[in-house]
């Protein structure tokens, strides 16, 4: 095993665009479009909005979030965009360096060292300076071929993720076939505000000052919300005293959804954790089961927010957008009939089931090849 700097195969790259709307770039990596733990970056959104500087990388260029480096996010990137300051932007010229390196960035041994030198205490940020002295080990034969082995394998967590992908896409089409758009209300459904149909509450920063580590628990933040599932690899714990646990518990059934980030994204808790609790930038949303389903809720904040980022609700053009309590109970929700509600909860129990071999599979695979990357590289 050879050993060597990173700064002695990469360069980070700064060239920036002031007026994204206008630039030749359609698509934004933000931190939210990042997947903890995987080497490639498959989701993005749109520049259409953006209004501050922001960063151009290329297709081959790597990327890695410097704030929150708990959550362990690089990637490398297949197309061309744009990207915020919370990302450093890396080239590496070399092809069999450039192959191998999103893996690499991906073992607990380069988030051991992002996570000793990244400064600060509530968000901690990732210099370039010290990231470009990271010492890794690369095989002295044979780069090609566990490239080659690497790649092979993402290949196939990437066929089971289309399948997973596909599946969803039929929802979305019923869902579609179903209500109608989500936002325009073709189908006349009638529609009230969603403090008349659900109680909602959002999270807060609970005092650092009161923090005496005797009522650790457990608690979601904005990051470990996904679409429709719940990263729960990385929870920051807090004290939670008793009269915390009771403001901000979660029962089954519960609908997460974020307030910042990407707008609107949201889950449904299955307790899937005892003695966890929410904080700041999620909003509780507890329907009233008797008018409103948090599944179809969580569907038709999907669409809204696929359809224009909710920007019909929230505007971006003061600080970064988010969606305010106030404005989320006020927000206008399409109530179909229930027994139109509960059809489509039973085609979404029908598909799950159907996802559930591919996802099994596709954690085999992510098992695999991590193992195999601690053996290579650490």
């Amino acid at each position: 095993m050879s050993r060597m700097k990173l700064k002695e195969i990469a360069v980070e790259k700064n060239e920036r665009v002031d007026n994204p709307s206008k630039s030749p770039y359609d698509i934004f990596v933000g931190l939210e479009h990042y997947d903890s733990g995987e080497a490639t970056i498959r989701r993005f959104g749109s520049t259409e909005r953006l209004e501050s500087t922001m960063k151009v990388f290329r297709a081959g260029d790597i990327l890695i979030a410097r704030r929150n480096v708990y959550l362990k996010r690089a990637a490398v990137v297949d197309f061309d965009g744009l990207t915020s300051g919370d990302s450093i932007v890396l080239h590496i010229e070399n092809e069999a360096y450039r192959r191998i390196m999103p893996f690499v960035f991906n073992t607990d041994d380069f988030w051991n060292y992002a996570n000793q030198h990244a400064d600060g205490s509530m968000s901690k940020r990732l210099s370039p300076k010290l990231l470009m002295e990271y010492e890794f080990s690369l095989p002295d034969d044979g780069i090609d071929q566990v490239s080659a082995i690497l790649w092979a394998m993402e290949r196939v967590k990437n066929a089971y993720r289309n399948v997973i992908d596909r599946t969803n896409d039929l929802v979305k089409s019923q869902f579609i076939e179903m209500f109608g758009d989500p936002v325009e209300n073709e189908k006349g459904w009638p529609t009230y505000r969603l403090s008349e149909v659900a109680v909602s509450r959002l999270g807060k920063m609970l005092d650092k000052r009161r923090q005496t580590g005797l009522w650790q628990r457990k608690y979601l933040a904005n990051a470990n919300v996904q679409w429709f599932s719940f990263d729960l690899q990385n929870l920051s714990q807090m004290d939670f005293d008793e009269a915390d646990q009771k403001e901000f518990e979660l029962r089954d059934g519960d609908l997460l959804v974020c307030e910042g980030g990407e707008i609107g994204r949201c889950a449904i808790w299955r307790g899937e954790l005892s003695d966890c609790y929410f904080q700041k930038a999620i909003h509780r949303v507890r329907c009233n089961t008797e008018m409103l389903l948090p599944e179809y809720l969580g569907h038709s904040f999907y669409y809204h927010s696929q359809k224009n980022g909710f920007s019909d609700i929230v505007s971006s053009k003061s600080t970064i957008a988010h969606l305010p309590g106030d404005k989320l109970k006020a927000m206008s929700i399409i109530v179909p009939p229930m027994e139109l509600q509960k059809r489509f909860v039973a085609f979404l129990e029908q598909s799950d089931k159907s996802k559930f071999a591919a996802q099994q599979a596709l954690k085999e695979i992510t098992d695999a090849q991590r193992a195999l990357m601690k053996k290579i590289f650490e």
